[in-house]
């Protein structure tokens, strides 16, 4: 039997579609606890987002 893979298994392997489906899933959640932990920066608030997605992106292939 064929082993169905998790979005983030396909994301890792390279598939832009899986990548999508994970931004559109997440993005929301991401910014809302960034400007909930940002405490006021809201300078800061777009370069933490994009941190954020920037660790997912480099651990991805550690999740499972």
């Amino acid at each position: 039997m064929k082993k169905i893979k998790t979005i983030p298994q396909r994301a890792a392997a390279g598939d832009q579609t899986a990548w999508n489906e994970l931004f559109h899933r997440y993005d929301r959640l991401i910014r809302y606890l960034v400007r909930r932990n940002a405490n006021g920066e809201a300078h800061l608030y777009d370069d933490l987002v994009q941190d954020a997605w920037l660790y997912i992106t480099s651990k991805i292939h550690t999740f499972d």
